[in-house]
């Protein structure tokens, strides 16, 4: 009897809800920018629903826009309330609204410069007790998700006057920041809660403005330069500019400028880099704890990002120095909307080598140029789009015949970039950033001669890559210190290494044209998951088409702890590939003569796997110095390099009918690189006296089967030791002396150990040739260059000439106790008094000691 009666009671239930929920009708609806209330009063009069709340709870004055096409009252609901803290229960055509208490609202915003309107990135931004914490974008965005309740939000920038401000928090809202810069070393406040990666040696933030008073190479200030100084990186490299980062060669380093590649950064023996700083709004080096949405290199990442412009007044910088000269502008198109920024610099080495050489002297051949630009504008609240290039060039004359002109006879390179981003925020805690990038290189390198009888012939070797790249990024703030990063893209790149012989009446060109594909898409997860520790974890997946495919997955992890008394710990795994190869004849001497070649049937893509562990200890028993030290294991699989021997002159026809190969796969092998090492960093900050010693302890070594004999040898760039001091002083508001020395271990290079005549029948020569003495050398890389060491001094005078008006001078002096560092050796034979003739190891030095002059106004 019990059991019919449940059943009769289920059966009449489900009747009567069925009965309900067929009555209710289907809704449409469209509202564009109507108030709730108003919303709720079409349900009310049209489909008979009736709305019971507190208007003291429930916030009906809020606008919406919605659309509803045959939806149930449920459905209509949830929608109508999505985003807001109303909930709601439907009985039939009753519907009550209350609060939902345990509802989140965003703080969203963007940070900028007080007075010139830039976006400031890396902006610590959290709630003080810590309930939540941000770390604003690339574009100076960040978002915090909190209940409802009195905040008091504190935003701290190095270099910046702390900001705290209280907020009565009762919905999401929006909140746009501008921070003064401090006229002192403001001390950066972060909250125990919020966990940054900044303290660790992997990444490095260089600070433009105290770049400039760093004394550099005939006082060019440059940004590369200034980041050699910090350990894990090589630094005393006469004429070279290349950065070798914890055992990487040159070409594993990715640099990027406004999210495009930068394939050569650098001019000419190491004088000064494409970058100066007064263009870049930020520059930041990470060299371990990668993040997953880099990819492509093995070593280091280096992101520019160029300055939007002031967008409140006109204003700019001009400098006048030894070597050349540069000039930036900037100001409003539309006041506090839009903004541009354009930069040249230009030298004259060959005007002021005329002035210190007679005139029957063969003068430098060599000039540069660099311009940079951008334009920048707010397209509404939530849209801003930019678009930013670079384009440069490098020409080097290397004859003296005046018949032959520097394309016959000469080395050029110079970069193509162009890159153009929008950034669109979707709501309070959702941001895309989507770019659109094409980057070119090209190098060329002739080699001339000229005969009265057959006039001009001229070889040379041509390399080129293009990228042309299009990628989106997201971010998504979670509640707490939780963030999650993902992104997707592609890439088209088009190779063209190329050999030319040109005669008065010939001309012949080969080619090794190659185009690849690119996909790779990413997804991290960073958060602070207790207190103190920060995780940041993801995942890259990249696919590489050339005339074969690859597909290839990237695991990243990055943990950072904060300990009690400034102490922090921090450990990071990455592994990392990379699709294109840097092929380089001349390597260290600070020539362009560098073929870019793509990973296809014959080239495996370069792998590495790299494990850190840091230390770090900020505030020393109360004092302004700091130390931190990281140790570091890299190992990469499948390094391209030249066989033993092979010369890119191999594929160069000198003269007409000359047999050369015609594949530039035949010059290269493959093999294996490992390294390690341990890096110091003791820095002191302070008003007057501040400044910092680096120390790299580490080793480098190669093994491929076809060099060596298949034996271990230090790689060209092994250097045991690298150290190097830095300190400033400022006497007042005027006068900054600065110096650092620097000293590093010699170069690895291959010496004989004797000499021998080859016989007629010698392998290596061919049959019925002969040729001279040949050198036996037992193994590569079997002797070092003498250790590096030099010091550099500058002096600034700072003065205002009138209002907004800055004056610096800089009297400075590169190698001040002219040291002959060894550029590089020969073997040569030297005759003594008697005629008799002995071999001997001779050095060739490139700086001796270089004083320089310039003066900058800053307007």
């Amino acid at each position: 009897m019990l059991k019919k009666h449940y059943l009769l009671f289920l059966w009449i239930s489900f009747t009567t809800v069925f009965c309900v929920s067929a009555q209710q009708p289907e809704i449409t609806l469209k509202a564009e920018r109507k108030s709730l209330a108003d919303v709720l009063s079409i349900l009310s009069t049209q489909y008979h629903f009736t709305f019971a709340y507190s208007t003291d709870q429930v916030n009906v004055n809020q606008q919406v826009s919605v659309s509803f096409q045959q939806e149930n009252i449920e459905t209509v609901l949830r929608k109508l309330f999505a985003g807001t803290d109303i909930s709601y229960s439907v009985n039939g055509t009753q519907v009550v609204l209350f609060k939902n208490r345990n509802h989140r609202y965003i703080i969203s915003g963007r940070v900028r410069e007080k007075g010139t309107g830039e976006l400031l990135i890396g902006v610590i931004v959290n709630t003080d007790p810590p309930k939540a914490g941000s770390i604003t974008n690339g574009y100076g965005f960040y978002s915090l998700s909190l209940p409802e309740g009195v905040y008091q939000l504190q935003f701290n920038y190095l270099g910046f006057n702390p900001i705290v401000k209280t907020i009565n928090l009762s919905g999401s809202m929006a909140l746009d920041l501008d921070m003064e810069a401090s006229s002192q070393l403001a001390e950066l406040i972060v909250s125990d809660q919020n966990v940054s990666t900044k303290g660790t040696l992997n990444t490095i933030d260089v600070p433009l403005k105290a770049m400039n008073e760093v004394p550099m190479i005939l006082g060019e200030k440059d940004v590369v330069k200034y980041i050699m100084l910090m350990p894990g990186l090589q630094k005393g490299n006469e004429g070279n500019s290349y950065m070798y980062v914890r055992g990487g060669s040159a070409d594993q380093n990715l640099i990027l400028m406004d999210d495009a590649v930068i394939y050569n950064a650098y001019h000419y023996l190491g004088l000064s880099s494409l970058f100066s700083g007064s263009e870049l709004r930020s520059a930041e080096l990470i060299k371990g704890g990668f993040s997953a949405k880099y990819g492509g290199r093995l070593s280091s990442v280096l992101t520019m990002n160029l300055k939007d412009g002031n967008r409140e007044h006109f204003g700019g910088e001009a400098t006048m120095g030894v070597i050349s000269s540069k000039i930036m502008l900037e100001g409003p198109i539309i006041k506090n909307k839009s903004s541009f920024m354009v930069s040249a610099k230009k030298s004259y080495i060959n005007t002021v080598s005329k002035w210190v050489t007679d005139e029957s002297d063969n003068t430098l051949g060599y000039s540069f140029y660099d311009i940079h630009a951008k334009v920048s504008t707010d397209i509404g609240p939530r849209n801003r789009l930019m678009v930013s290039g670079y384009y440069g060039n490098d020409a080097l004359a290397t004859g003296s015949d005046p018949n032959l002109s520097s394309k016959d006879d000469g080395i050029s390179w110079g970069n193509r970039v162009v890159s153009m981003r929008w950034n669109h925020q979707f709501s309070g805690k959702l941001f895309s950033n989507t770019s659109l990038s094409y980057s070119n290189y090209q190098s060329r390198v002739a080699f001339g001669t000229y005969d009265i009888t057959q006039g001009v012939s001229s070889s040379a070797i041509q390399s080129g890559i293009s990228d042309l790249t299009l990628k989106t990024d997201v971010d998504y703030w979670l509640t707490g210190f939780q963030r999650i990063k993902t992104g997707v893209g592609v890439t088209r790149q088009f190779f063209t290494p190329t050999t030319t012989l040109k005669t008065t009446s010939t001309s012949s060109e080969s080619s090794n044209r190659s185009t690849a594909n690119q996909l790779f898409a990413y997804g991290e997860y960073d958060a602070t998951i207790v207190k103190n520790f920060l995780l940041i974890t993801g995942v890259r997946l990249s696919a590489y088409q050339n005339t074969t495919s690859y597909i290839r997955l990237e695991p990243r992890l990055n943990l950072v702890y904060t300990l009690p008394r400034n102490w922090g710990v921090n450990l990071g795994y990455a592994l990392m590939n990379q699709y294109v190869h840097l092929i380089s004849t001349f390597n260290g001497l600070g020539l362009p003569s560098d073929i870019w070649m793509s990973t296809d049937d014959k080239i495996s893509p370069q792998q590495s796997q790299q494990l850190n562990a840091g230390l770090c200890k900020k505030k020393i028993w109360g004092s302004p110095f700091s130390l931190a030290t990281e140790v570091y294991y890299k190992y990469i699989s499948d390094m391209a390099v030249l066989r033993e021997g092979a010369s890119f002159f191999q594929m160069v026809p000198l003269y007409p009918g000359q047999p050369v190969l015609t594949d530039w796969r035949e010059l290269l092998t493959q093999g294996d690189c490992r390294s390690y090492g341990i890096e110091l960093l003791l820095k002191k900050e302070g008003n007057h006296l501040s400044g910092w010693i680096s120390y790299t302890l580490s080793k480098t070594e190669m093994k491929v089967a076809d060099i060596n004999l298949g034996r271990s040898y230090p790689a060209n760039y092994d250097r045991r030791h690298d150290l190097g001091i830095y300190l400033n002083y400022k006497t007042g508001r005027h006068f900054a002396v600065a110096t650092n020395w620097l000293y590093g271990s010699g170069y690895p290079i291959s010496l004989p150990v004797g000499e021998y005549f080859p016989s007629q029948h010698d392998l290596n020569l061919g049959s019925g040739n002969f040729s001279g003495t040949r050198f036996d050398i037992e193994a590569k890389n079997n002797y070092r260059m003498k250790p590096y060491h030099r010091m550099d001094v500058s002096i600034q005078y700072h003065h205002v000439i009138a209002r907004k008006i800055k004056s610096t001078i800089e009297l400075s002096a590169f190698n001040v106790y002219n040291r002959a560092n060894a550029f590089y050796y020969q073997v040569v034979n030297k005759d003594d008094s008697n005629g008799n003739s002995e071999r001997v190891l001779r050095q060739t030095s490139l700086f001796t000691i270089l004083p320089s002059l310039s003066w900058t106004i800053q307007f």
